[in-house]
């Protein structure tokens, strides 16, 4: 994933240079796809909702599984207490040594 977004990065570096030195603006280079991304959007969201329209019941149910997804897990209710006594002293705190003669 880290290699994908370095690889965006660095293609929106060129390309903004290249614009740059052409003296095209990146706005009026990416308006077709955003054009376009945004009519697949609405007609998706078309599709969806005469899709709810004609089979409500199948939709609902969608729905509340999706619902169910989207909720978080339950919280432990008593979280188990792994630390022992030295987990808790600060590391900058050494043990005391025990003398010989206690």
């Amino acid at each position: 994933m880290s290699f994908l977004l370095r690889c965006l990065f660095w293609l929106g570096l060129v390309v903004s240079q290249i614009s740059d030195r052409e003296g095209v603006s990146l706005a009026s280079l990416t308006q077709p796809a955003r054009d376009s991304l945004a009519a697949g959007a609405e007609q998706a969201k078309d599709r969806a909702f005469a899709s709810c329209r004609d089979n409500t019941e199948a939709c609902l149910a969608l729905a509340a599984k999706a619902s169910s997804l989207m909720t978080p897990a339950r919280a432990v209710e008593e979280p188990a207490d792994t630390l022992r006594g030295g987990d808790r002293a600060p590391a900058w705190r050494a043990p005391r040594a025990k003398k010989d003669g206690a």
